[in-house]
């Protein structure tokens, strides 16, 4: 083979290794980001339905209160 397609596939090679490299690292930051967002919205989540319980046991105790009247 000839110097010149041994540089070439040389090259290949490295570009595509790099390629390769950044590929994963974009996805690897995506799916980091993603787990973020997710942790933000159960944390969001926990909130509300912490707020929703204290509504729900404010009724059962009004209601309780009521029905003793």
């Amino acid at each position: 083979m000839s110097d010149g397609i041994i540089l070439f596939l040389i090259t290949q090679t490295v570009a595509f290794v790099v390629a390769l490299f950044k590929i994963y690292v974009q996805v690897t930051v995506k799916m980091r980001e993603l787990e973020l967002r997710i942790q933000q919205n159960e944390e969001k989540d926990d909130v509300i339905f912490k707020k929703l319980d204290n509504i729900a046991e404010q009724i059962h105790e009004l209601y309780i209160e009521i029905s003793k009247k």
